[in-house]
């Protein structure tokens, strides 16, 4: 845990920060989210899509129905992360892809 400076009302609540997974530690909770009716190469693309994050790896497990896991549905190819670009001039000018990471939220 690391101590915050006390600025807003959330300021004195203890915060934690986690490291980013392996990708062994991602096919785990991957496992852990879809279950044993997914198959490997669907856990591989979930844990890869991740980048180490638990919670986007959640996040992107939840998009997947139930015909995904089964194998009677396609998954487009690539496989995206969950969240959606936002409008907004790009600060990374070396791509054309908007992504949250690089654009300011809508307004």
């Amino acid at each position: 845990m690391s101590a915050e400076p006390p600025v807003g009302p959330l300021a004195s609540l203890p915060r934690i920060t986690l490291d980013r997974l392996t990708f062994a530690e991602s096919m785990l909770l991957a496992t852990e989210l879809l279950g044993p009716q997914a198959d490997e190469a669907l856990r591989r693309m979930l844990a890869f899509s991740s980048s180490g994050s638990p919670s986007e790896l959640a996040r992107n497990a939840r998009l997947l129905t139930s015909r995904h896991l089964g194998n009677t549905a396609p998954v487009a190819l690539p496989f995206r992360a969950s969240r959606a670009p936002r409008p907004g001039p790009h600060r990374n000018r070396t791509t054309s892809i908007c992504c949250w990471r690089c654009c300011p939220a809508p307004t």
